[in-house]
């Protein structure tokens, strides 16, 4: 990742300033935290595992080893502490306190592809084709 000393939005320079020991294989998908300290991230691996990582040292600040049976598409922070996470028959919302990661699984009929934050409104797209809000 390329990052400025302020905000993960202000990207401006090919130099790569830090890294993040992954704790699971290759991130299928990956988001900033909105206070730009913390990236969470979902692996590819038979069970999905989700993890957030601490931007200043490197290393995993929590982890669980079993994100889903289904594949995580998206993942996007609501707040410093909360994040959702979509995909196929999948949307769960996950709290981080500390070293713990808890999720509570929402209900979804359809497909999810991926997501998006309007303030407190989340918008989903559909393997339709839709956006839902």
């Amino acid at each position: 990742f390329l990052l400025n000393d302020t905000a993960p939005t202000e990207i401006y320079t090919e130099q790569i300033v830090g890294s993040v020991r992954c704790v699971q294989e290759t991130g299928a998908t990956l988001s900033f935290s909105p206070c730009g300290t913390k990236i969470a991230g979902a692996g590819i691996d038979d069970n999905h595992m989700v993890a957030v990582y601490d931007l200043k040292s490197g290393g995993a600040l929590a982890a669980i080893d079993k994100g889903d049976t289904a594949v995580i598409l998206d993942i996007r922070w609501t707040s410093d502490s909360q994040f959702i996470t979509v995909g196929p028959k999948h949307f769960k919302v996950w709290t981080q306190d500390k070293k713990v990661l808890q999720a509570k699984k929402g209900k979804t009929k359809e497909g999810l592809v991926c997501c998006a934050l309007n303030g407190s409104d989340i918008c989903v797209g559909v393997g339709t084709g839709e956006l839902q809000i």
